[in-house]
């Protein structure tokens, strides 16, 4: 089940787009903050830190062994992504040459991708960096 909080969702499902007074639940029921929210600004607000306090985001760079994409496409094909609990795959790129695979991963810690590294790692050595979108970093760069 994918967590995603989405603001739009949150406030069409409730009815309102001018005001919530209730605690905002989403990410498996837990609330998003303590008390209550009464703006969308502040819904927004507390999506954005609470979404990426949990939760880290990862740049997966996949290097195939064999040079091709060939055999993990074919794996792909036959068994999916064989991702985890817990972690979800945000987006990627292909290498124009086909032999490396830029993926976005999102997982509550690093040590949660291994599982599933080592259920491609006969074919794909793996490079796996945190990271954080440029507004949230220039925001944690100008506060301190």
């Amino acid at each position: 089940m994918q967590h995603k909080a989405n603001v739009y969702n949150i406030l069409h499902k409730w009815g309102s787009m001018t005001a919530i007074t209730r605690p905002v639940r989403c990410f498996a029921g837990h609330a998003i903050g303590a008390g209550f929210v009464r703006t969308r600004r502040e819904l927004s607000q507390r999506l954005v830190s609470f979404r990426y306090t949990l939760r880290m985001l990862f740049m997966v760079i996949e290097r195939f062994k064999s040079g091709d994409a060939n055999a993990v496409g074919e794996r792909f094909k036959t068994s999916g992504r064989m991702l985890p609990a817990g972690v979800t795959y945000e987006s990627s790129w292909m290498e124009i040459a086909g032999a490396k695979c830029f993926q976005i991963m999102e997982a509550p810690s690093r040590e949660a991708l291994n599982e599933w590294t080592e259920r491609w790692s006969d074919l794909v050595d793996f490079e796996i960096v945190s990271v954080l979108p440029s507004a949230q970093f220039w925001a944690r760069e100008t506060k301190g």
